[in-house]
């Protein structure tokens, strides 16, 4: 979405309580914005995956076989 008060494309989050709540492409606060003031980015949606590498957990296996 193209936040028309700052000119910056945000990324929709939900509505609530008549008020759009967008935050900025990349993370970063949300906040709350009249929907008068968002229009959809040329194009049409867009679903934008950030893929973040797991952090393994417990003790590597050797292939040794339990002590």
């Amino acid at each position: 979405m193209k936040d028309l008060t700052t000119g910056h494309d945000v990324v929709f989050m939900d509505w609530q309580g008549g008020l759009a709540y967008v935050r900025p492409v990349g993370g970063g606060v949300e906040r709350s914005l009249d929907p008068a003031a968002i229009r959809p980015l040329p194009g049409g949606p867009t679903l934008a995956v950030r893929i973040v590498p797991g952090v393994p957990h417990g003790r590597p296996d050797t292939g040794e076989g339990a002590a």
